[in-house]
């Protein structure tokens, strides 16, 4: 009777799904350009894409939560979050393999700190891309962190 009790536990941890006993361990992580830097510029009316980062999880069901932040406060931005199943072919460019799959928020202005989810995460990269709207002052940059 031991013997097949042991046998029925190990056949039960085999079928445990990849990564199901780290489920809940979650990382908070600082969004980067592909210099790593961690002050996004976006000046004027310009589109910068953030650095790629693994975002697979085994049950798609989970979400991320974005906090991000602007200054100065007469600045403007768009915030998006792209994902692919490949990371581009260059980091910090467009790239016709990536999707726009949820907008964060579609006017950044003011200084304080915002909070987003991402609600589903399918594919196997993410990364965020962030529009200038309107002129920009030269010195716009926005800070975003990401619980995954």
């Amino acid at each position: 009777m031991r013997k097949i009790s042991t046998i029925l536990l190990i056949m039960m941890l085999i079928a445990l799904p990849v990564g199901a006993t780290n489920i809940h361990r979650k990382s908070v992580e600082t969004a980067q350009t592909a210099a790593r830097a961690t002050a996004i510029t976006v000046a004027s009316t310009g589109t910068v894409y953030t650095k790629s980062f693994p975002i697979f999880r085994a049950n798609s069901e989970l979400n991320m939560g974005v906090m991000y932040q602007q200054t100065p406060a007469t600045g403007d931005t768009l915030l998006s979050f792209q994902q692919s199943t490949s990371q581009p072919a260059t980091e910090g460019s467009s790239d016709d393999e990536w999707l726009t799959t949820v907008v964060l928020d579609t006017s950044v202005t003011g200084t304080q700190w915002e909070m987003a989810t991402v609600d589903a995460l399918e594919f196997m990269y993410g990364r965020f891309k962030i529009e200038g709207q309107n002129s920009n002052p030269v010195h716009t940059s926005i800070h975003i962190k990401f619980v995954k």
